[in-house]
């Protein structure tokens, strides 16, 4: 399966919290980002309008798929960040 490439100044056109985790962490790296979309939603700033949220995986073993998975675990119950469509991973 081939991907599309994002470069990182494609997703810089307004200010942006950058996260670099592994998707396959769950001591840190998970509970990190679940923390992260938890701020989120108590903010009233509003992803995707405000500002971006990008993350990126350094891990060697992740892929598109397991930033689809994680991306689903975390925002499953985040309604500001699921909807804006503003959380790249």
């Amino acid at each position: 399966m081939r991907t599309a490439t994002l470069r990182l100044r494609d997703c810089l056109d307004k200010p942006a919290i950058l996260t670099l985790v592994y998707y396959h962490c769950p001591t840190i790296c998970k509970p990190l980002l679940t923390n992260e979309a938890d701020v989120v939603e108590r903010t009233d700033i509003k992803p995707g309008k405000s500002y971006n949220l990008i993350t990126v995986s350094f891990d060697e073993y992740d892929n598109p798929e397991t930033a689809t998975v994680m991306k689903r675990d975390i925002t499953t119950s985040m309604g500001k960040v699921k909807q804006a469509r503003a959380w790249r991973c």
